[in-house]
């Protein structure tokens, strides 16, 4: 899911002999004066882990900062490091965008990397589709970002998504819980599809009334232009 917003770098600026943070009531002594520009995509307190490990290690060699920086924080993107004629010295940080909710406790983000969603700002990560994924960590995450990035909206709008494995994807309509769609990555349903999927299960669930059986309708798109319909109970 992309998210539609400017982004606006969020600077802290060490100046003389003093940094200090907006989100935060201490001053720490520093003496190298630096401008720190974090991408607003990360929550507050994630930014501030972010400066306080570079005040620990901003007497490193540019490189193995850099180094300590993006393993300790895996959502940086890039990291920069201009020098002003001033004296002052800028540091650019950028972070991978997250694009999904996973289990409404993790993100995944474009580098199809699992994090905590608290690494984000809830503003943003709340905007996002939440897929629910059983498996994890045992999951192909690179396969589960290039999911994401196929989902029509009017799927996440409509339907709870279960994503099992690649070749097993359920959508539970979110209005009528007994009407499931199963699909693949490679089937993946749109509109159209929805709309034949929706006519099997009224003619469906119609003759069903007869048996007065309380079941699921299972739509399986999984085959080239054909859907399998079946009743199944618990799923």
């Amino acid at each position: 899911m992309k998210i539609s917003r400017s982004i606006y770098s969020i600077s802290f600026l060490l100046l003389g002999t003093c940094i200090s943070f907006s989100y935060t009531r201490s001053v720490k002594r520093i003496e190298t004066p630096y401008v720190i520009s974090i991408d607003p995509l990360l929550s507050d307190r994630e930014q501030e882990q972010v400066v306080v490990a570079f005040e620990h290690d901003r007497l490193s060699p540019t490189s193995t900062l850099f180094e300590k920086l993006t393993h300790q924080f895996p959502e940086i993107k890039t990291i920069s490091m201009m020098h002003h004629p001033t004296g002052v010295k800028k540091l650019s940080i950028t972070t991978h965008a997250p694009q999904a909710r996973i289990n409404n406790e993790l993100v995944i983000n474009e580098a199809a990397v699992f994090l905590p969603k608290a690494i984000y700002d809830h503003k943003i990560t709340e905007q996002l589709i939440n897929i629910s994924v059983p498996q994890l960590p045992n999951v192909p995450a690179h396969d589960l970002i290039n999911f994401v990035h196929t989902i029509p909206q009017a799927i996440y709008e409509r339907f709870s998504i279960s994503w099992m494995r690649p070749t097993e994807i359920w959508l539970k309509d979110t209005q009528c819980s007994d009407f499931l769609v199963a699909c693949d990555d490679q089937h993946m349903i749109d509109s159209q599809c929805i709309t034949q999927c929706e006519s099997v299960y009224q003619k469906m669930k119609e003759s069903h009334k007869r048996t007065k059986k309380t079941a699921q309708l299972i739509t399986d798109v999984r085959f080239e232009n054909q859907i399998i319909a079946y009743f199944k109970e618990g799923v």
